[in-house]
């Protein structure tokens, strides 16, 4: 008894293909292509009005804001396209229930992670803004309201997405990968 349950769960390393199990699975590989692509269109947009911006600014401090925004989306739509490419390799690799919860897991991990590390980049921005206003760099004043944006919204953006994964994967708490039991 206690083999087969194990074994319809995915404990005893066999593929899990029940109904249940790639329903899960597709709500986790759903939320986190979701994510990937809002972030990657939030940083595209953000790289095509930074650039005009920062090249029409009428004033040092909106240059550095308009280039600040392009130059951190850089570094998202990085981040993005790796989200969206590992989004397609787990469709394939995970197969077990345990290697689903610990993707969950590892996602969730991460999300309140970034969630600290947002907070930081606000709080760098708020110095940055205050250093250029003490030396009168209005450019440095610049890049730090950038910065004060883009944390704000990744700060949004990673509370929305673990959000999604908690309630997402909530639906497999009480029935873990199986929807034929009662």
């Amino acid at each position: 008894m206690i083999l087969f349950w194990a074994m319809s769960f995915g404990l005893a390393g066999e593929p899990l293909v029940t109904e249940g199990f790639e329903a899960a699975k597709a709500r986790h590989l759903r939320v986190q292509s979701v994510s990937m692509g809002v972030l990657a269109s939030w940083s595209v947009v953000n790289l095509g009005v930074g650039g005009v911006g920062a090249v029409i600014a009428e004033s040092p401090r909106q240059e550095g804001f308009w280039a600040g925004n392009a130059g951190w989306n850089l570094v998202n739509l990085g981040i993005a396209t790796s989200g969206l490419a590992s989004v397609g390799a787990k469709r394939t690799s995970i197969t077990t229930g345990p290697q689903l919860l610990k993707a969950q897991n590892n996602l969730e991990r991460a999300l309140l992670v970034n969630i600290g590390l947002d907070v930081a980049y606000m709080m760098a921005g708020l110095a940055v803004r205050e250093r250029g206003l003490r030396v009168e760099d209005p450019r440095l004043q610049g890049f730090g309201d950038a910065l004060l944006v883009q944390g704000g919204f990744l700060f949004v953006f990673d509370i929305g997405a673990f959000a999604a994964s908690r309630r997402s994967r909530r639906r497999d708490v009480y029935q873990p990968f199986s929807s034929t039991r009662p």
